[in-house]
């Protein structure tokens, strides 16, 4: 599924997402990650997002996002929202 929709309303309210998604791991096993982020810019197929787990902006494969969770938390955005 193409989440890039609801992740572009997301950002144009400020609003906070949770969103699962998977990435290799050490060994040919994908790992599940689930993170709260801030959605800023689509761009090259990767969403660029502030990650509050990791305190930074970082980056997710779009095509790697299982699921997206629009949260009822808004923020207040750091960089200018491209979305």
């Amino acid at each position: 599924m193409d989440w890039s929709e609801m992740l572009r309303e997301a950002g144009r309210q400020n609003r906070r997402v949770r969103i699962r998604f998977s990435y290799p791991s050490g060994s040919e096993k994908e790992v599940e990650y689930e993170r709260e982020m801030e959605p800023y810019k689509i761009e090259n197929g990767q969403l660029v997002a502030y990650s509050y787990y990791r305190g930074a902006f970082r980056t997710v494969d779009i095509d790697r996002i299982i699921n997206v969770q629009l949260r009822p938390e808004s923020f207040e955005p750091r960089r200018a929202v491209e979305l």
